[in-house]
This record gives structure tokens, C-alpha cells and sequence, in this order.
């Protein structure tokens, strides 16, 4: 029963029992005739077949163990089968822990000789991996003083150059981030939300707080002297412009603060891709980026306030004017209908609208030219002056020591590499 389950348990994991040797022990153990002729059948794959089959062998007792040489082991088990008068009769070819050791040599060399090519492909398979991996590691500062500053240098510059590819030129290649497709997308997408919400301000000024029954009443208090048909003064739409400017501020901040975000994560997975394995200047420039971006923000909203201060200076060219009136007539006609002053008001009020129009395309332009130049150009010039000055700075040069994790793992890599090649060596 028990060489029963013992077999079913190896054809578990070895079914075509290739890799599977019959083992009899503690055949000393029998003193019954028949159950030793039972022995030798079950040697001879009788009862339950083997592709290897069997194995006799005669272990030290637990005595024996402690006071029996190897040596004399062999030796006893040797005169046991051969004296043993059932047990000698079977064939001396499967008795034996030599036979054993010699069988076992033998499977374990014709398996290392079948497993040797794709041993080997495993091998050169894993010295690949490791060299490649050692390969795109970046490289390690030279220990040298003069050396590490141009190393230092060269990677400063390889940074900016990068910099400026991905903000001027809108490269996202160079940060892998090739799915947001050329920066200058994400530029015009809130350039566009802003003049969006710049027509919706307008809108909602035309429609809910500035209509006609407003200027039927705005009109009498204005006329003075002038004739009710021949009034149309541009004064009339000055106060409802200007405090309506002041409503345009918010959008305007709202751009410049996603353009701004935006470039903040540029910078940051630029200097992650340059000097993630040099915490020492990574911190550091990571600061200088930050802080030169928050003060080029604070600039440009400066900027962006002094172009909607200029809007409260109610002005446009004649034909631009004329151009947007003809434009508005010709897809909606003025109505001629009711009193002088309701036709004087809907004249206002379309006024007003042109006039409104005319003032979000040049804020349309205006406000996104300012952030263009502020953070295409300035942000860039500024950052690329303040690197070339790190690159002069001691002090910087001698911050520029590798990451000890990466330090250790290009060791374990290079130390791996070098196994596996002796390995490989070895297999030939």
C-alpha cells in the first residue's frame, strides 16, 4: 500500500516518469520468505512497472549510524544480499547504494546534457537583461573634480536643451508624454476655454443686466439738449463697461494659472528624467524651477492687470467699429418698431454689443500673447542664465553625488553581468 501511494505521488508530478527511480529499502527488515520473493518481483517491475524501475538497497540502522563507517556500511550491506538465500537470487544489476549513486550520476548527467542548450539560453537571456539594464542606467559621476564639472555641465545642458524644446517648441517626446501630443495643444485649449468664458460674461451682461428698458430709462437722463432721433452717444455704454472689466480679471488669472501648472509639470519631469539619481542637485534645481516659474507667474499677472486696466480707456478704431456693425446687421437687422426712444435704445444696446465683441477679440489675443511671451520666452531666458551660473558653482559641483541605492544597484549589475558572462563562458 505504501509503494502504491509513494508511486502515485511521483506520477503526480513526473506522469511520463521520466525523471522517477524505484527505491526498495529496509529489505533486512524482512524475515518472511514470501514477502522477499514479493521484493523481488517488485524489483523486477512485476508488480507495478517503472520506465526506471527499481532500486534494492540495505540502509545502516540507527546504531549503525552512530558506530558503522560508510565504508564498513557498504560492506555489510554487500555481504547481506549476497549470503541473503531468497534476496541473492535476484539481480546483483539493481542491488546496491552504489548501483544507486551510479544510476543517479548517470540520470543527472544525461539531464544537465538535455537542459545544457536552453540552460545556456537562459543564461545569455539573463546577462542581456542585466547589460541592458546597466545600459540605460544613467552614467555615474566621475570621482574626478574636473571631470564630474563637465559631466555636471553636460547635463545641465542636455536639461535646458530639453526645456526649451518641450516649452518653445512644445516637444512632449522629450518627457514621454507623447499622449498629450504637442504642448502648444494644451496652450490653445485654455487660450480657447478663456475666450469662451469671455463671450459668456458678455452674454450674461446683455442678457440679465443691461437691456432695453435699462437704456429706456439711462437714455431721457442723458439727452440733455439732443434731439431724441439723432441720440446715440458713445458715452451712454462707458460705466456698463467698465464695470463690467472688472468681471474679466477672474478668467484671465484662471489661464494663467492652468499655462502655469502645466509648465510646472513639465520642469518637474524634466528634472526627474536628468537627475533622479543625483538627489543632491535634484532638490535643488526642482527649488530654482519653482520658484523661478511662481515669480515669472507673478509677472505676468502684473502684466495681465495693466491690459484690463487699458480697457477702462473706452476706445476703437472707426472702420473696426463700422466693420462689427455692418457684420451684427447683416445676420440680425435692428427692429424699427415702437417709439423713437425704444428704437434708440435697441441702438444702444446693440452698441454695446458690438463694442463688447470688439473688446474680447483683442483680450482674446492680449491675454494669451502676454502668458506666450512671459512663459515661452522669459521663463526660459531667465532659467537657462540661472543655469549656466550653477554650472560655475562650486559648491553645486560638489553636491552632484549619485543615489547610493542607484550606486548599489549598478554594482549588483555590473557584478551580475560578469557572473553570467563566466557562466556562459563555462557552457561552450
Amino acid at each position: 500500500v505504501a509503494v502504491n501511494e509513494s508511486v502515485k505521488l511521483a506520477q503526480s508530478v513526473d506522469p511520463d516518469g521520466n525523471r522517477t527511480l524505484g527505491v526498495i529499502t529496509k529489505a533486512d527488515m524482512t524475515d518472511n520468505d514470501e514477502d522477499k520473493r514479493n521484493l523481488i518481483r517488485l524489483l523486477n517491475g512485476s508488480i507495478i512497472p517503472m520506465r526506471k524501475g527499481f532500486i534494492m538497497v540495505r540502509c545502516r540502522s540507527t546504531n549503525e549510524v552512530n558506530t558503522c563507517s560508510i565504508e564498513e556500511a557498504l560492506e555489510r550491506e554487500k555481504y547481506f544480499f549476497e549470503n541473503d538465500r531468497i534476496l541473492r537470487t535476484a539481480d546483483m544489476s539493481k542491488i546496491g547504494i552504489p548501483t544507486l549513486s551510479k544510476i543517479l550520476t548517470k540520470n543527472l548527467v544525461n539531464l544537465i546534457k538535455r537542459k545544457l542548450p536552453e540552460m545556456k539560453s537562459a543564461i545569455t537571456e539573463l546577462r542581456l537583461m542585466a547589460k541592458n539594464e546597466l545600459e540605460r542606467m544613467p552614467q555615474a559621476p566621475p570621482e574626478n573634480k574636473s571631470k564630474r564639472r563637465v559631466y555636471i555641465i553636460s547635463l545641465l545642458n542636455k536639461f535646458q536643451r530639453d526645456l526649451d524644446e518641450s516649452i518653445i517648441l512644445g516637444k512632449v517626446d522629450k518627457i514621454d508624454r507623447a499622449e498629450e501630443g504637442n504642448s502648444y495643444i494644451v496652450w490653445r485649449a485654455a487660450f480657447l476655454r478663456y475666450a469662451e468664458k469671455l463671450k459668456e460674461l458678455s452674454q450674461s451682461l446683455l442678457s440679465d443686466k443691461l437691456t432695453e428698458a435699462y437704456f429706456n430709462s439711462e437714455i431721457p437722463l442723458r439727452q440733455g439738449e439732443s434731439l431724441t432721433s439723432m441720440f446715440v452717444h458713445f458715452d451712454i455704454i462707458k460705466d456698463p463697461v467698465k464695470r463690467h472689466i472688472k468681471d474679466y480679471r477672474a478668467p484671465a488669472e484662471t489661464c494663467l494659472t492652468e499655462i502655469s501648472t502645466h509648465i510646472e509639470g513639465i520642469m518637474s519631469l524634466l528634472v526627474e528624467k536628468h537627475f533622479t539619481t543625483l538627489p543632491g542637485i535634484r532638490g535643488f534645481i526642482e527649488e530654482l524651477c519653482h520658484t523661478t516659474r511662481l515669480n515669472q507667474e507673478s509677472q505676468t499677472l502684473e502684466q495681465m492687470k495693466f491690459h484690463l486696466k487699458e480697457e477702462s480707456i473706452i476706445y476703437t478704431q472707426d472702420y473696426i467699429l463700422k466693420d462689427e456693425q455692418d457684420s451684427l446687421e447683416e445676420k440680425q437687422p435692428l427692429s424699427n418698431e415702437g417709439t423713437l426712444l425704444e428704437c434708440n435704445a435697441r441702438r444702444v444696446l446693440r452698441l454695446l454689443e458690438v463694442y463688447l465683441n470688439i473688446m474680447n477679440r483683442r483680450l482674446s489675443d492680449q491675454i494669451p500673447a502676454c502668458i506666450v511671451r512671459s512663459f515661452n520666452r522669459e521663463l526660459v531666458k531667465k532659467l537657462s542664465k540661472q543655469l549656466i551660473e550653477l554650472g560655475d558653482s562650486e559648491e553645486f559641483i560638489e553636491r552632484a553625488a549619485e543615489n547610493r541605492e542607484m550606486a548599489l544597484r549598478r554594482e549588483q549589475l555590473i557584478d551580475r553581468v560578469k557572473r553570467l558572462e563566466k557562466g556562459e563562458g563555462k557552457l561552450i
